[in-house]
């Protein structure tokens, strides 16, 4: 009997261990051939195709250049809307308060516009990043409409109530003034910063220093040197351990 060739010896010599050759294209049929029939068979996987951390890599690869596009964004929209609270609550008089708050809208606004520039993902948790940053943004921009048109609509009924009154101060009281757009209603929950934070794929994507460590969007955003937070410790892919900071 003749002797196998060196390359059928080592396909033998590989399927005993149990080993998968991935990528290389030497997994040939007479080695599935001689795997064993039982359930520790090796599983065969396509040459070329991504070992599960490689796909791990290039998602987080995604998200990070999402965030890094979106995140910015999504705090501009955010920091219109503290600037908007401020003025609600203390702003005393109505045209002061107007002025407030086209402020705050024209900051929304430029936000959206940013958006025709920014990249669009092509992965999970990079799509999950973009659909919550558009969600919110486009909410946003839709409640300071809404809030602009209300106040101005509104302007013969506020000008007396707000003459030494915040709008707060001037409609809380009996509430009296209707129509008032309000975030978070029924229908409208993406007006809420929460709508970014809850994205829960960075979570298992991610590690963030420790493993007990959950790595929230915002964590994220901050090891990428992002903002709001304090910069500071070190990201991972969780899977294959690769830093990306």
């Amino acid at each position: 009997m003749s002797e196998p060739s060196s390359g059928a010896s080592l396909c033998g010599v590989i399927c005993a261990a149990g080993l998968v050759l991935v990528g290389l294209g030497a997994v040939s049929h007479g080695c599935k051939k001689d795997a064993p029939e039982s359930g520790n068979a090796p599983v065969q996987v396509a040459p070329g195709a991504p070992s599960p951390a490689s796909a791990d890599d290039a998602d987080a690869d995604d998200a990070v250049t999402v965030l890094r596009a979106y995140w910015p964004i999504g705090l501009q929209a955010a920091q219109a809307d503290s600037k908007w609270s401020t003025c609600h609550d203390e702003t005393k008089g109505y045209d002061p308060y107007l002025k407030c708050l086209t402020e705050a809208y024209t900051l929304v606004f430029a936000a959206n516009r940013r958006l025709d520039d920014a990249p669009h993902a092509s992965r999970v948790c990079g799509k999950e990043i973009e659909t919550a940053h558009r969600d919110y943004l486009a909410a946003q921009l839709k409640l300071f409409d809404d809030r602009l048109k209300w106040t101005k609509a509104a302007r013969a009924e506020l000008v007396p109530r707000m003459a030494a009154a915040s709008i707060w101060d001037a409609c809380q009281p009996d509430g009296s003034c209707k129509g008032q757009p309000i975030a978070g209603v029924a229908g409208e929950p993406a007006t809420d910063y929460s709508r970014i934070m809850n994205v829960g794929c960075t979570k298992t994507l991610f590690r963030c220093d420790k493993a007990d460590n959950v790595c929230w969007i915002n964590k994220v955003a901050a090891r990428l040197g992002l903002g709001p937070d304090k910069p500071g410790g070190t990201l991972f892919v969780h899977k294959s351990g690769r830093v990306l900071n």
